[in-house]
């Protein structure tokens, strides 16, 4: 299926989602903070893929608030 803005735009409207927080983001210097590692590292990490779901929006990369460090891994049980 695909969706086009318009259809996004109608979506929310008849849905009344104009006030609804579907996500948070945060900038590359906010996850950089996070993360307590530096904005260079955050980058690497997104294009090597130990993060995903980020949006580079003129030259600036945004990633989900709830992002989680990818130097933790969860435990496979």
């Amino acid at each position: 299926m695909k969706m086009t803005g318009r259809d996004l735009i109608v979506f929310i409207m008849q849905n009344k989602l104009e006030d609804t927080v579907m996500f948070e983001l945060m900038s590359e210097a906010e996850a950089a903070a996070k993360f307590n590692v530096g904005i260079t590292t955050i980058r690497v990490w997104y294009e090597y893929g130990y993060i995903t779901g980020g949006l580079d929006i003129g030259g600036t990369l945004y990633l989900l608030k709830d992002t989680p460090d990818p130097r933790k891994k969860e435990e496979v049980k």
